[in-house]
């Protein structure tokens, strides 16, 4: 049996999001395989949301590469160096259907950074972008002021085309920590890029960074 990837999303939430060719949209739970596998704790490193999504794909693997540059102890090692690749078809065999209707849930944190002192608040004033890779609106634009009682802000959903028209994306986009998003929308909207294949360029991109 040989299955073809045609879409992976690292959804913290749900797991690994993976589209076949011919198999439609499945789900991979990495903490059902890493529990299973000898010695344990070897990918325990799977739990750690920034190495999670920190992936490369193509149509016949994922890889967790190994990163020597960077450093978060977890279990008294450091989960970087780790390194996993799993094939097209272990993926299928590891994974199950995706039911649609928790579709409209996913979502993908890009970046989000407080800016305080601002004149709204002094100490939290949070500016964020997210995506909703499954929804015709997948660009999620919001703040967050105040915090916890008394929240302030609030967000918003668009399209590429509603977004880029707005007034001051680009200077949010700036404040929430992931300016460099900026030129890759700039580039698919000049290029006539697919919405959704914009969206799986962003999810990977940011993954890396």
């Amino acid at each position: 049996m040989t299955h073809t990837i045609k879409k992976v999303i690292p959804a913290d939430r749900y797991g690994l999001l993976v589209e076949f060719e011919s198999a439609g949209l499945r789900v991979f739970q990495p903490r059902h395989y890493f529990q299973q596998q000898e010695p344990e704790g070897q990918y325990d490193f799977l739990a750690l949301p920034p190495k999670f999504r920190h992936l490369i794909w193509d149509a016949h693997q994922v890889h967790w590469p190994a990163v020597t540059d960077r450093e978060q102890i977890w279990g008294g090692h450091n989960i970087w160096p780790f390194e996993l690749t799993l094939s097209a078809d272990q993926l299928y065999e590891l994974s199950e259907p995706f039911p649609d209707a928790q579709l409209k849930f996913v979502a993908y944190p890009v970046s989000m950074k407080n800016r305080a002192p601002t004149d709204q608040d002094a100490r939290h004033h949070v500016f964020f972008v997210s995506l909703k890779p499954f929804s015709s609106q997948p660009f999620v634009i919001g703040e967050s002021i105040g915090g916890g009682h008394g929240e302030r802000g609030g967000s918003f959903v668009c399209s590429l085309a509603e977004l880029y028209v707005r007034k001051n994306w680009r200077q949010h986009f700036e404040y929430s920590g992931c300016g460099w998003v900026v030129d890759l929308i700039e580039n698919a909207v000049a290029m006539g890029t697919v919405q959704a294949d914009l969206i799986q360029q962003l999810i990977d991109a940011s993954g890396k960074r």
